[in-house]
């Protein structure tokens, strides 16, 4: 089934992902800036899980065992929960859009998406065109570095315990990295083909 499109070709290219009762989450431009939805599987009850278009909303990402969705997007306001001005953070919501709250704020993050799972949301900052993973706690708090060299678009396993990653060191092949949930050396480096979409995740 294809997600109806009301609004222009780019709706869904800025995530796409599943619920665990289900349902579809996706991206649409439809009513002005992008926002995240939510419809069942035949394409019918869709449902804006954010508002408000003078700010998109994107790269929605289910965390690893849970309901709870993470995204890209602007301060949202709780008293409001509309989308406020000022540099785009990551923040989490439940899967019916309520209780969001920001997870990562940081003016460096990198406009890719983020993987979370029950503890840990890893996300990619890029400062001074220096790519690196971070984690931080869910319910927030200090960040923790996770890779010392250019590296981006992180994805934790289902088990929790690693997180995949492209390494994208200037002048060498692309890798796709691969290192513990807690830091240290990477346990894999393995060389992806020129036409690797980093861009697509992973």
């Amino acid at each position: 089934v294809g997600i109806p499109s009301k609004a222009g070709a780019d709706d869904e290219e800025r995530g796409v992902s599943w619920t665990k009762d289900g349902t579809i989450v996706f991206v649409s431009r439809e009513g002005g800036a992008q926002n995240i939805w939510r419809m069942d599987t035949d394409g019918s009850n869709p449902k804006p899980l954010t508002t408000g278009y003078k700010f998109g909303k994107v790269f929605p990402s289910l965390a690893v065992g849970g309901d709870r969705i993470a995204f890209f997007g602007p301060p949202i306001d709780p008293a409001t929960n509309e989308p406020t001005k000022g540099d785009y953070v990551f923040s989490q919501m439940d899967s019916d859009g309520r209780e969001v709250r920001p997870v990562v704020v940081n003016e460096d993050c990198d406009f890719v998406p983020v993987s979370a799972n029950a503890e840990w949301v890893v996300y990619t900052t890029r400062a001074a065109g220096v790519s690196r993973i971070w984690k931080v706690p869910v319910t927030g708090g200090d960040s923790v570095k996770l890779t010392d060299v250019d590296s981006t678009t992180p994805v934790i396993s289902r088990d929790g315990k690693t997180v995949a990653y492209f390494i994208t060191e200037k002048g060498k092949p692309v890798k796709l990295g691969v290192i513990s949930i807690d830091g240290g050396t990477p346990i894999n480096e393995i060389e992806l083909p020129a036409t690797a979409n980093l861009r697509a995740g992973i």
